[in-house]
């Protein structure tokens, strides 16, 4: 019954997808009044985020960005839908693309090329990099797996059916999985979103991100020294709605970031390279994202106590 319940409801997402994406953005419109306005959702966490990442900025300034956040937010959910039903013609039109060589020469130096990127933009719309690969290359993606069976399995059907090419690999096959394909097919093409929040017993390494102390992943790092992966990272602007510019860069760590006794000089570039995509435009980051969930104090020479912000509320 619960397959069925699937394909019922993604046939329903399909035939709403068909509707031209200017009438969802109506009905983006609708639910920005709906969620900001009149539910409210995680307003007090977005405006907590933003006041701590950008303690410089007036309190008019903060708002400025808050609406402008929760706009784009709703405007997600249509692009969303709509990656449904989107020709390949009308994704190359609202999503450009630089910087693409860089993924296609590690490929024909048969390196595996792993693509960091954040929530910001549309990062639902980013793995759209690997359609322009040329010659293509073998295309893996890293999901986490959610608590709701239902749930899970709607977000899985809905992305193969986006990218009915790409392997899909829950967080705990990775690593195992990733390793057989370098041995395949040694070249293949992977997009890993890398700031979410560790889980807590992974709170180990600790950086400061857009003014706050953040704890950061290390596992794609990891990963990509065992099979010599070529590290990129994807910068993300919108210039107008409905459309993003995506700009495929090296990752390349500062002295500092190669001298952190933490061990991650590419984890932690990425972290420096995110922020400042954030700071040029702070309104398309995911602010509703509990980030900073866990905080750490320093209480003796030696040792760190982890806090959980949700248990003790500032």
């Amino acid at each position: 019954m619960k397959e069925i319940g699937v394909k019922i409801l993604i046939g329903l997402l399909v035939i709403i997808a068909s509707v031209p994406l200017g009438l969802l953005y109506i009905l983006s419109d609708i639910s920005y009044v709906i969620i900001y306005h009149l539910w409210g959702y995680r307003r007090e966490l977005v405006r907590k985020n933003l006041r701590r990442s950008f303690p410089e900025y007036t309190d008019k300034e903060l708002l400025m960005i808050e609406h402008k956040f929760y706009h784009h937010f709703c405007d997600l959910m249509a692009e969303g839908l709509k990656m449904l039903n989107m020709s390949d013609k009308e994704r190359e039109r609202r999503v450009v693309i630089k910087g693409v060589e860089l993924i296609e020469q590690a490929g024909a130096e048969g390196r595996p090329v792993f693509v960091y990127f954040g929530h910001i933009g549309n990062w639902e719309w980013v793995p759209d990099i690997s359609s322009r690969v040329n010659p293509p290359l073998p295309k893996a993606a890293i999901y986490e797996t959610q608590r709701n069976t239902f749930s899970n399995n709607v977000i899985l059907r809905v992305r193969e059916r986006i990218y009915p090419h790409a392997m899909l690999f829950s967080q705990k096959k990775a690593a195992r999985a990733l390793l057989k394909l370098k041995q395949k097919y040694g070249s293949f093409l992977l997009g890993l979103i890398s700031d979410q929040c560790p889980p807590y017993h992974r709170l180990v390494h600790w950086t400061t991100f857009l003014n706050q102390d953040t704890p950061y992943i290390t596992g794609g790092e990891a990963i990509a020294r065992k099979i010599n992966a070529k590290i990129l990272m994807a910068l993300v602007s919108k210039p107008r709605r409905g459309y993003y510019d995506i700009t495929v860069i090296d990752v390349q760590p500062t002295a500092e970031e190669l001298a952190d006794d933490g061990g991650y000089p590419y984890s932690l570039a990425f972290m420096r390279l995110l922020e400042e995509n954030i700071r040029k435009q702070p309104e398309i980051y995911l602010w509703t994202h509990n980030r900073w969930k866990y905080r750490r104090e320093y209480y003796s020479e030696r040792n760190w106590k982890i806090i959980d912000t949700r248990k003790n509320p500032d």
